[in-house]
């Protein structure tokens, strides 16, 4: 019987699909991370578009497909794609109400301003600006062309966040970078604001080389920079709806997102719990089977050291018995109070006294 939402395919069913269809719209028709997708496909030996296929197409330019090879004697044919299930979160906090970006801002947010001053003394590579690595700017990277609009955004963002009483900072992760972070019930959630590019070609060297460049395309998006399991992590610019129009959106995923990372750190915690509470538990068995052993071992001595002392006294008695008379200053008379003593201190039921 097979799960909801279950899809069960062939290798020539899937290959086609994904042929024809971008990877992580594919996903989504299956409710399934891009990623997870990519996996079992590689399981099955079942060759995906390269980087750069899906523009290639949309740009008219000649694209090369990979044959699907024959599927192994022993493979199974039929493929079954199980959808991740929802996580069962409970955000602490969710607008529900529209955020509207104004025109103009009077009074930035201080964040937003100190990262204003600081991309003006410059800081912009291959056509976009990007201060990573300073503590006092913001996680972002767009053109100077779309500076205006990404400052409205952010100032919006945190102004809504600071109204909510969310903490919103930068934090430095090593020498060369840093990160942007809202902090809701006290799990840290990182995010940026980047304008995405388009691949494009240079115009040929003297040499007749060409180089590809990344050209910023004028679309925005908001990023949640952590992994969530399959809740959204990316709203950016559409064709019917501005990033504007998504900022409740973002802000509800932030809030999303938190839960998603507490659930984790408790799994993890737990997790970590139950291995600790095995490992403790193996500890004790290995330490009990250790002191059954030796408790064994001197069990062993004891009866071996009951034997020898018997059979020395017997021998003593032996030798009595043999000898008949003798004087108590004799050498035999010596040898034989030895004897005695040294069977009487090998025996282990000496110290044991009668029960009165």
């Amino acid at each position: 019987m097979h799960e909801k939402n279950q899809k069960v395919l062939t290798r020539q069913e899937l290959y086609d699909l994904v042929w024809t269809t971008p990877m992580i719209d594919l996903a989504k028709q299956f409710n399934f991370s891009d990623n997870g997708l990519r996996k079992i496909c590689k399981k099955y030996s079942i060759p995906v578009p390269k980087m750069g296929h899906w523009q290639k197409i949309r740009y008219g330019k000649p694209t090369s497909k990979t044959p699907l090879s024959p599927g192994k004697s022993t493979e199974v044919d039929a493929i079954n794609i199980l959808p991740r299930p929802k996580e069962n979160l409970e955000p602490v906090l969710i607008v529900k109400e529209s955020i509207a970006v104004p025109e103009t801002i009077e009074k930035f947010h201080p964040l937003v301003q100190q990262t204003r001053k600081l991309l003006k003394k410059g800081y912009e590579r291959h056509g976009r600006f990007h201060a990573s690595g300073n503590e006092t700017a913001l996680d972002m990277c767009v053109s100077a062309e779309q500076l205006p609009r990404a400052y409205r955004i952010l100032d919006t963002i945190l102004k809504v966040l600071e109204q909510h009483g969310v903490k919103v900072g930068i934090e430095r992760v090593n020498e060369y970078s840093t990160y942007t972070y809202v902090e809701l019930d006290g799990e840290k959630v990182k995010f940026e604001l980047d304008e995405l590019t388009r691949m494009v070609k240079t115009e040929p060297n003297k040499y007749g080389y060409t180089s590809t460049d990344y050209v910023p395309n004028g679309k925005l998006v908001l990023r949640i920079n952590d992994y969530l399991g399959g809740c959204q992590s990316k709203w950016s610019d559409g064709e019917n709806k501005k990033l504007e129009d998504k900022l409740a959106s973002f802000v509800n995923g932030l809030s999303l997102a938190a839960a998603y990372i507490k659930k984790s750190n408790r799994e993890r915690a737990e997790e970590r719990q139950r291995w600790e509470d095995a490992r403790k538990e193996e500890e004790r068995k290995r330490l009990a089977a250790e002191e059954e052993k030796e408790r064994g071992q001197a069990l062993e001595r004891q009866a071996a050291n009951w034997q020898k002392s018997r059979l020395i006294l017997e021998l003593v008695q032996a030798a009595i018995a043999k000898r008949g008379k003798y004087a108590p200053d004799s050498t035999f008379a010596e040898w034989v109070t030895w004897a005695t003593a040294y069977a009487n201190n090998l025996d282990p039921l000496r110290e044991l006294k009668p029960q009165e």
